[in-house]
């Protein structure tokens, strides 16, 4: 068992404090922000004119008038539309201001962001509404058709539109409302993990691990007024939301926000603005590697972070061969830890533990445990499991094994301690596929197929890709005399339901599915078919 705090301690300065809360103890920063709206006011009091943001079409907005847009907005939504704290307003939008002065204006009121996946399709985005309660959904035009069904119950819908041009129209609201933004106890954040049909899990992550994470990676990484960033990463996710939005509007640095991740504009942007930090994954790295002929030099890049799914070592080494001068660090966490849990504390590329994701956090403890729920000594491999700070409170609706009462979060991942308290992930024991850091539930694409009335047997596994790390594959049996579709058809009509990124890149047709012992499909083996599929 490994103390974060106890780790990093020996390596910056920590200034931590016992806090109770909920039943539990947990070490805390001394001195932050109660929620994120307090850190934006703290950030506009100290660099009014400085740039916060910059949107898609370039449009930059000072941190004054962020915060005077965030204020009226919040003032519209809870005189206009009666929003309270705890009430759950849905973001159907792009990475843009739109997205950001929305977010904000739900956290000042003290109620519950629900960012919605840009890239799902429809009946994906409605699963996850039908789950999450909204009271309230922001979208952009595109998807304004979609939230029908919602509009036609009790749930508003505001169109944003170029919200930050429109709420010029809306008539002056109090910007001295009372509501500064919810307790650190409060949830602020709802997530969902991955999966639309039944196995997503709704992650309520209140202020408190919101502003612990923020002030981790910010000492950790050294995140200072003078940084500017570029978010590569959907910003619905807890990296793009937690990791770079939340973290430089709390540290005062400036945001460039685009509306889709493109390798090219990604770099153009680097060299044009001088963007010193960059937090992505490794499908992004491995995008922005092929590009490396057109930018030899990034003299303006101090730190490249990289989360969401295995780095390996060889792309570590890549990168640093083409950027010897840019510190990079793997960050290894996921929704449930507000988004870090363990750090590299120097220059991967240059360490002895380069295949290591770290050391955990302060204010997070990390063990591991074998079969029997003991705890297993250094080197030995185990199920991860961790407890402290940034964990969530609880799963929206739903009790779980994975989060016990006390606080303790098995995260289904395998992996080993050295005795240096470094983390290394050896593999994960949850059927889930990892497709460059977007994850794929298997059971939501076999539902899809079973669908098929020509499918008898379906079965998702994840295979090795050189871009994305993984991606999905399919075996299918068709029943006897079924008019059996083509691969292409099948991936053709897939795309009809669910997102791109999930529709399996190779589909095989068999006679039969291989079972284990117990009777249950051997994915393992299916995995097996397609290796030797590529090796022939």
């Amino acid at each position: 068992m490994y103390n974060g705090t106890q780790l990093w301690g020996q390596r910056v300065p920590l200034q931590m404090e016992r806090f109770e809360g909920g039943g539990r103890v947990y070490d805390a920063y001394t001195g932050i922000p109660s929620n994120l709206y307090a850190a934006l006011r703290k950030s506009a009091a100290a660099y009014p004119d400085k740039t916060a943001i910059v949107d898609d079409d370039g449009t930059k907005i000072s941190y004054r008038r962020f915060l005077a847009l965030t204020d009226r907005f919040a003032g519209y939504l809870q005189i206009g539309l009666s929003v309270k704290k705890g009430d759950h307003v849905a973001l159907m939008l792009y990475s843009g201001a739109a997205f950001c002065i929305s977010f904000l204006a739900v956290v000042k009121l003290g109620a519950v962001a629900l960012p919605l996946p840009s890239k799902f399709r429809k009946g994906e985005v409605l699963a996850l509404l039908e789950k999450s309660d909204p009271a309230l959904i922001i979208c952009d035009e595109d998807f304004a058709q979609w939230m029908a069904p919602f509009a036609a119950r009790s749930c508003k819908l505001v169109r944003a539109g170029h919200l930050a041009a429109s709420l010029e129209k809306i008539g002056e609201a109090e910007e001295d409302l009372a509501a500064q933004g919810g307790g650190p106890l409060d949830p602020v954040i709802l997530m969902y993990t991955s999966g639309t049909t039944s196995l997503s899990k709704g992650v309520l992550l209140s202020n408190f691990n919101v502003m612990h994470a923020v002030e981790t990676y910010r000492l950790l990484l050294n995140v200072t007024p003078e940084d500017r960033t570029v978010i590569g990463v959907p910003i619905y996710h807890v990296t793009g939301l937690v990791a770079l939005l939340s973290l430089f509007l709390y540290a005062g640095g400036t945001t460039y926000l685009h509306k889709r991740f493109d390798a090219k504009r990604i770099l153009q942007c680097v060299r044009r603005e001088k963007i010193t930090f960059m937090h992505a994954s490794p499908t992004a790295y491995t995008l922005l590697l092929k590009e490396r002929g057109a930018y030899p030099a990034l003299p303006s890049l101090r730190m490249l972070a990289c989360g969401s799914s295995y780095m390996p070592p060889e792309k570590i080494l890549a990168i640093h061969e083409w950027l010897p001068d840019v510190d990079f660090r793997t960050v290894y966490g996921m929704t449930e830890t507000s988004s870090p849990a363990t750090v590299f504390p120097v220059s991967t590329a240059e360490s002895d533990y380069i295949c290591s994701c770290g050391l955990p956090v302060p204010g997070l403890i990390v063990r591991i445990t074998g079969e029997d729920g003991a705890e297993v000594p250094d080197g030995e491999v185990g199920e991860v499991q961790m407890k402290g700070s940034v964990i969530l409170r609880e799963y929206y609706h739903l009790q779980t094994p994975e989060l016990t009462g006390d606080g303790w979060l098995s995260t289904g991942d395998m992996g080993y301690f050295n005795d240096q308290g470094y983390l290394f992930l050896s593999d994960r024991k949850k059927d889930m596929i990892n497709r460059g850091g977007e994850k794929i539930c298997s059971y939501d694409v076999e539902y899809e197929l079973y669908r098929f009335p020509g499918i008898e047997e379906a079965a998702v596994v994840g295979v090795s890709d050189y871009v994305y790390g993984e991606v999905p594959a399919a075996a299918v049996v068709w029943r006897q005399g079924a008019l059996a579709l083509s691969e292409e058809e099948l991936r053709v009509r897939l795309l009809e339901k669910m997102a791109r990124y999930k529709v399996p890149v190779r589909i095989l047709s068999a006679e039969r599915l291989p079972v284990t012992p117990n009777g249950k499909i051997d994915k393992k083996q299916i995995r097996g078919w397609f290796s030797q599929k590529e090796q022939r």
